[in-house]
């Protein structure tokens, strides 16, 4: 399976983390440091819900979930991976929030090195800063990545920014690797390379294991013109499903 290293690292990190933060709230209700717990409170729940989807994705045991009608076929990832990142970052955020405005007085009994104490809340203060226009887009937008394909084209929502609309016209190329680019590639990646080197990526293995099913299908609909009728009922996503791409199928 090809995870990679960083999926297996990340999910050890957050685990950890969150398992070292879950008893740092034990600590502090039982000193009396409420604020404290509900900071640390927030930390943990992000960093175990963070943890899930890795693993998830590192086990292949990832299922699309999807809706068709006239407007095309939408397809959205597991729920065991975009509710978990949804809780998490939602805990991140109002952890920050409350850790930047109060570490900094003395008010939550939270063990940080001495060196970091000072540039620690200013390090909080930019990820709310960075994070809350991605949950303001996240809750616009129906969920933190998805993809709907159209008998003309396609919409991308991949983390947060702004969808990314296409038509079958524009795509040279779906693969899983950006072209001429010199950082490691990520298999488990759906790459869309349209006319004039845009490139438009979705984190595959959120949908389908290593994100191989996700990126034959769209593969499939865009060298089979005559089947994308199948986008506006179920018969796209049963492909999807059953893995089946051949035209005459």
């Amino acid at each position: 399976m090809k995870v990679g290293l960083p999926a297996i690292l990340g999910a050890l990190l957050f685990g950890a983390t969150g398992i070292l933060a879950s008893v740092w709230i034990v600590v502090a209700v039982m000193r009396g440091e409420y604020l404290t717990a509900i900071v640390s409170s927030g930390f943990a729940l992000a960093c175990l819900a963070f943890s899930v989807p890795l693993l998830k994705v590192i086990r292949g045991s990832v299922f699309p979930r999807g809706e068709w009608g006239a407007e095309g076929t939408m397809i959205h990832p597991d729920r065991g991976i975009e509710f978990p990142v949804i809780i998490g970052t939602f805990g991140a955020v109002v952890a920050s929030v409350l850790f930047t405005a109060f570490f900094p007085f003395g008010r939550l009994d939270i063990p940080v090195p001495s060196e970091t104490r000072v540039l620690l809340p200013y390090l909080s203060g930019m990820l709310v800063l960075v994070s809350t226009p991605i949950v303001w887009r996240i809750l616009r937008s129906g969920g933190i990545y998805w993809l709907q394909l159209t008998p003309d084209g396609f919409v991308v929502n991949a983390g947060g920014v702004s969808p990314r609309v296409g038509s079958w016209d524009q795509v040279v190329d779906v693969t899983d690797a950006v072209p001429g680019s010199t950082a490691a590639d990520d298999p488990n990646t759906v790459v869309l390379v349209l006319e004039g080197d845009v490139v438009i990526k979705l984190p595959g293995a959120a949908f389908t294991p290593e994100g191989v099913a996700l990126r034959r299908l769209v593969f499939f609909y865009w060298q089979h013109p005559l089947n994308r009728d199948e986008l506006a009922d179920n018969r796209a996503f049963d492909r999807l499903r059953s893995e089946n791409f051949r035209a005459g199928s």
